[in-house]
């Protein structure tokens, strides 16, 4: 069975003065969602988003492993779904972060929903970032909204987030 990607919303930071984008009132009729970002942070510090599913800042975790330069780390946490360290604005050539959102069976309300990121940054010539996490929303309620909300300051002019429904054929 092929699979089709329909456009559900597109954003585009079109300003440096927004730190959190809301798809809200998502179709129940799809069988999975697909969220593209592509972003950066304004500040010159390194700062992370997070992903939060209708709206909710509590019963919800993920684990991570991140690679960075010479370092390897993984993290569990409980009290927020913190997803991505975002390209600075000092990061050379601007370079924007690439960042993909899975959510499987979104609209189903028999099991909790769950969702992974793949995530690659870049800071400098020598500093790079790359994260794989896995994230759950114990709830079984069906994904109407998703927030995505950055740690510290704004989302860079031309910081694109896109939702795709993906239906089978």
């Amino acid at each position: 069975m092929a699979a089709t990607f329909s456009l559900i919303e597109a954003k585009t930071a079109a300003n440096s003065s927004t730190s959190a984008y809301i798809f809200s009132s998502i179709p129940a009729t799809y069988t999975d969602l697909v969220l593209l970002v592509s972003a950066r942070n304004a500040n010159v510090n390194y700062g992370g988003y997070q992903v939060r599913v209708n709206g909710s800042t509590s019963n919800q975790g993920y684990q991570f492993i991140r690679g960075y330069s010479n370092t390897k780390q993984a993290n569990y946490r409980t009290d927020m779904i913190d997803v991505s360290q975002l390209a600075i604005n000092n990061t050379p050539n601007g370079v924007f972060s690439a960042d993909a959102f899975y959510f499987p069976n979104y609209s189903t309300t028999v099991m909790s929903k769950n969702f992974t990121a793949d995530s690659g940054n870049m800071y400098n010539t020598n500093d790079f970032s790359v994260r794989l996490s896995g994230a759950t929303e114990w709830s079984t309620a069906v994904i109407s909204s998703i927030t995505v909300t950055l740690d510290t300051d704004v989302f860079v002019t031309g910081s694109t987030f896109r939702l795709y429904g993906i239906k089978n054929s």
